[in-house]
């Protein structure tokens, strides 16, 4: 768990029985630059992404452990709606200051077997070309951390992805969207085709292009448990702290902040329905009944992360591929140390030469590729 120190400030209140207390007031997170480096942006074909086209949508790179070193299977992970649509080919930043393109249209895909908007494909990275940060699936809220955490209503949040009127041509240049959770997910939010898409309700403003972004969480300490006169009784501190807005999981230093931690996955923007008016009378007049226009309400739809994590238990063929590849990383392991044995060389550990590491990702890229159909 990353632990960042924050430039809030102390702050004295007093509660509604007049007994004082001081909060420690949070700005906006600065966020690690290297997030940005997680974002890919999908096309629909490789011309499109070579020019810079105003198509598709956005997706992340997300890692799975594979107990070798640092070594991970990385994933690009985006919305089912986004690869049904044709955006499948993958535009992410290189080293040399321009960008690198790969065309995942003849990649197998991995769909939510539930029918979660969510898709999902291994990806093998060169990292000696490309910049990029494979954010951890470890680091996926889960539904035991909202416990833990009490993370809900007004939670400060963040978006990383492709603002598709300023995304950059020479290299990707993902925006940042700032939001608080506005609703837990309870109903489901229903789609087009009908499916009860289970969802977190941000409030901050999402339009296409965004679709596919990863939405991050960080969580800020509240301090220790605060120190109330004894005198007061239990039942009065407790009705004091909970004023004050102390929570028991959120206890630790003040002025820290615990993250950033994957909230979910953005994957649609809630619509406001506004009637047309003409102006050419007075008072204006209404056009129809029957027109309208589509507002952006401010708020959008996200995926919980622990439906990303999910999809590693429940897809077989993904859990598979995670098996085969984990079971691969340990095999280069077992005859990395058998040569250095014989050899009686000293070359790094596999997670310390680059050279293995892109060796292995080959690996990991080859198994992309789709199975031949069989006639």
């Amino acid at each position: 768990m990353n632990v960042a120190i924050t430039s809030g400030h102390w702050e004295v209140r007093r509660s509604k029985l007049g007994h004082p207390f001081t909060v420690w007031i949070e700005p906006v997170p600065r966020i690690p630059d290297e997030l940005a480096d997680s974002i890919v942006y999908l096309y629909p074909s490789e011309a499109a992404a070579q020019d810079g086209l105003q198509q598709g949508g956005s997706g992340f790179l997300c890692g799975a452990d594979l107990s070798v070193g640092r070594l991970m299977a990385t994933y690009v992970v985006t919305n089912k709606h986004v690869i049904r649509s044709g955006a499948m080919i993958a535009r992410l930043n290189s080293r040399d200051g321009t960008h690198d393109i790969l065309p995942l249209d003849g990649a197998e895909w991995f769909e939510h077997p539930d029918g979660d908007d969510i898709a999902i494909c291994p990806v093998g990275l060169n990292f000696a070309a490309h910049r990029q940060t494979v954010f951890p699936l470890s680091q996926c809220v889960s539904e035991e951390w909202v416990k833990q955490f009490d993370i809900g209503l007004g939670d400060d949040v963040f978006m990383i992805g492709r603002f598709v009127g300023h995304e950059g041509r020479l290299q990707n240049t993902p925006s940042v969207r700032f939001g608080v959770i506005s609703q837990t997910p309870s109903e489901p939010i229903i789609q087009e085709d009908g499916f009860g898409q289970i969802s977190y309700l941000v409030e901050a403003r999402s339009i296409p292009g965004y679709s596919g972004s990863p939405v991050f969480i960080t969580i800020e300490s509240h301090g220790p448990k605060p120190n109330l006169n004894p005198q007061l009784g239990q039942d009065l501190q407790d009705m004091v702290i909970k004023q004050i807005g102390w929570m028991k999981g959120r206890a630790g230093p003040a002025g820290f902040r615990y993250g950033p931690f994957l909230l979910g996955i953005d994957y649609c923007h809630l619509y406001d329905k506004q009637r047309i008016w003409s102006d050419e009378t007075s008072p204006p007049r209404l056009v129809s009944k029957d027109w309208f226009v589509k507002g952006n309400s401010g708020a959008m739809g996200v995926i919980p992360a622990w439906k990303i994590k999910e999809m590693f238990e429940k897809h077989p063929k993904l859990r598979q591929h995670l098996v085969s590849v984990r079971e691969q990383a340990r095999r280069d392991q077992s005859t990395s140390r058998a040569s250095q044995d014989v050899a009686g060389s000293d070359l790094p550990a596999n997670d310390a030469n680059p050279k293995h590491r892109e060796d292995f990702n080959s690996l990991v890229g080859a198994a992309v590729r789709k199975p031949a159909q069989e006639d």
